[in-house]
């Protein structure tokens, strides 16, 4: 028989040893404290190694999902290996971030300057008002950990440059682009060619306004047509849809429901990207109107000597 002292955190700790989480999990959420327990309770023999058992508990209605699309434990364990960088905290990517931390991905950067604000709170779905005046990138990873088993890596900086950018895509899977400041256009055009530079995928050009929502184009290296092939379409096509590369002004407002349509579409499309399943947003511009549901797109061709064009 053995005996411990154990305080309310500790004994949640050894609830959940209960195999449906694997010990990196538990340190996210606990700290320190969880690797001590199983250290202790392990030595003590009074703890077996085994495998995760995925089929019970948190992951089970999702490994039912991923075994329609494949090998559900080989899916799943590309999303928990995966990292995905956001830049841009707002309603798209607190979203984002919520939903990609909720399917298990295991480690997200989260890259934004500011401080959260009263008048967020409407549709970034992450923060409390206890959040207010903190950090974004803080209250977000506090908010997660506590919620998820995911990492959050924050990173409090407004990106201007792609070498700025660059640094920070390390070991990352995906980046995606939530950010519209100095303007969408701009900061999708920096991501791009960070994410180019880092060959990894990107999903950028994401916006919404008024009732108009565009969750984004993917580009994939060496696969599908790139950013600058985006921007020259829509300048080509004149008159039509091209909000979600030039979107409405500061002046239109937003709604939560609309911000949460497109942030789904984008988490959804980060999802097949990190499952290694066809993208649905690559070589095409994509936007939908709110009072409709109606999608206005085009197709984005390679443009001749880009160097992106893939050689016959």
């Amino acid at each position: 028989m053995h005996e411990y002292d154990a305080d309310a955190e500790t004994a949640d700790i050894v609830r959940s040893l209960d195999g449906t989480s694997t010990v990196d999990e538990l340190v996210v959420r606990h700290g320190s404290l969880a690797q001590e327990v199983v250290t202790i309770l392990h030595d003590d023999d009074l703890l077996a190694d085994g495998p995760v058992r995925h089929t019970e508990g948190r992951w089970s209605n999702q490994l039912r999902f991923l075994a329609e699309l494949g090998d559900a434990d080989v899916l799943h364990r590309r999303l928990r290996d995966a990292t995905v960088a956001i830049v841009g905290l707002g309603g798209v990517g607190n979203w984002l971030a919520q939903t990609l931390a909720s399917v298990g991905v295991g480690r997200i950067v989260a890259i934004d300057a500011d401080v959260v604000e009263s008048s967020n709170r409407n549709r970034q779905v992450v923060f409390e008002s206890s959040d207010v005046g903190t950090r974004k990138v803080d209250a977000l990873r506090s908010r997660l950990t506590e919620r998820f088993a995911s990492e959050v890596v924050p990173v409090a900086v407004e990106i201007t440059a792609v070498e700025q950018l660059r640094p920070l895509l390390d070991e990352v899977s995906l980046v995606v682009c939530c950010a519209d400041q100095p303007d969408v256009r701009t900061i999708s055009g920096i991501v791009a060619e960070a994410a180019r530079q880092s060959h990894i995928p990107a999903i950028v050009g994401g916006a919404y306004g008024a009732a108009v929502g565009a969750p984004g184009f993917t580009i994939v290296p060496g696969a599908s047509p790139c950013w600058d092939c985006a921007v020259a379409a829509s300048e080509s096509a004149g008159s039509g849809p091209g909000r979600d590369v030039t979107p409405p002004g500061p002046s239109a407002g937003s709604f939560a429901p609309l911000i949460a349509v497109t942030g789904s579409m984008a988490a959804w499309e980060a999802c097949r990207v990190l499952l290694g399943l066809e993208p649905v947003f690559a070589g095409r511009l994509r936007e939908f109107d709110a009072t409709t549901l109606d999608w206005r797109e085009r197709a984005v061709p390679r443009r001749s000597g880009c160097s992106c064009a893939v050689e016959d």
